[in-house]
């Protein structure tokens, strides 16, 4: 009966999970087109302003790593870089400026 009862609750959670998911799915589906994309934009922007800043200080701590220790470390400065160049480029995209 203990197994019972326990798998029970297990598909209960499955049940609630999917309605959950359902739900989100008609409210996500019913926020106007326009809104959406005005949060597509500001996600954008926000997260290609977050790498640039990211990329300059990784940028910042890697040249004082090389004048102390002559070590040059600038793999991520440069990911970081690239990251945020290709979040403004598709923010340009789905704004329709390029």
């Amino acid at each position: 009966m203990d197994d019972h009862d326990r798998l029970a609750r297990i598909l209960a959670r499955i049940y609630l999970a999917l309605c959950i998911l359902a739900l989100a799915a008609m409210l996500i589906r019913s926020i106007p087109e326009h809104r959406m994309q005005t949060v597509r934009l500001w996600q954008l922007r926000s997260s290609a302003r977050a790498m640039r800043a990211l990329g300059r200080r990784a940028g910042v701590a890697s040249m004082g790593r090389e004048l102390a220790t002559g070590e040059q470390l600038y793999g991520l400065p440069y990911w970081l870089a690239r990251q945020a160049d290709r979040l403004g480029a598709a923010y340009d995209r789905e704004r329709g400026a390029v």
